[in-house]
């Protein structure tokens, strides 16, 4: 995809719109805890996360490398394997099955600076699976008519790894890391509960930007040269 921006939406000069997709889960990346705490007892369980998430990005090229400025979550899909919860010697359970969400940006557009963004400004609104209490409280919460929500937190990394250029064509490799760290309550029953998610999301894409052909520059610079070196006092 080639979108070379010209609107005054965006700060750069340059907009792109494009896939990144999550890479596989490791103990650092894409495998987020959920801590739970019902008051009288609290449990915990890890999830592994696959999908993508759509981005929106404005930059500059400096020496031939964008200079991002803006990031904004504009969809995608961030999924999270089936978990389980135990509180009070096994008497309450509760499961999450089939959830996910769509990454999305609280107050658009976010900002780069370099290659570091404020996590803070992104998230992960799940509103779709279920969780579903049994035992003591008996109740199924629907993420589709009750969102939940993971937030970023911290410094964030969105960064150029790799590039390759075939023509006039560049394509870049760019790596997202965002560290989720954020908490929610809500009530189940009589009991209010307190969910905590932490842990990082990895997200890898590519985009590629038309640049001027080298020929071009080539020939500026030897117009200029020439000029310099006509002798004194020759007009043309």
């Amino acid at each position: 995809m080639i979108l070379a921006g010209t609107g005054a939406a965006r700060a750069g000069l340059f907009n792109q719109t494009f896939d990144m997709v999550l890479t596989p889960p490791t103990p650092t990346a894409n495998r987020i805890t959920l801590d739970i705490d019902i008051g009288i007892d609290s449990d915990s369980d890890t999830a592994d996360y696959s999908g993508h998430i759509t981005v929106a990005t404005s930059f500059d090229m400096v020496n031939l490398a964008p200079d991002f400025d803006e990031l904004t979550f504009v969809g995608g899909t961030v999924a999270a394997t089936d978990m389980d919860f135990n509180f009070a010697l096994g008497l309450l359970q509760l499961t999450a099955t089939g959830v996910a969400g769509t990454p999305t940006t609280a107050l658009p557009p976010g900002s780069v600076t370099t290659t570091a963004f404020n996590a803070a400004d992104h998230q992960i609104q799940f509103n779709q699976g279920m969780l579903t209490a049994t035992g003591l409280v008996s109740q199924a919460t629907d993420l589709a008519v009750e969102p939940a929500t993971a937030g970023g937190s911290g410094a964030g990394v969105f960064a150029v790894t790799g590039s390759s250029v075939a023509g006039t064509t560049a394509t870049y490799d760019v790596v997202l890391i965002m560290p989720i760290d954020s908490q929610d309550t809500s009530t189940i029953d009589t009991l209010t509960v307190t969910t905590a998610f932490t842990g990082s999301l990895r997200a890898t894409g590519s985009f590629s930007v038309e640049i001027p052909e080298p020929a071009t520059g080539v020939a500026l610079i030897g117009g200029a040269l020439a000029l310099l070196r006509r002798p004194a006092g020759r007009k043309t």
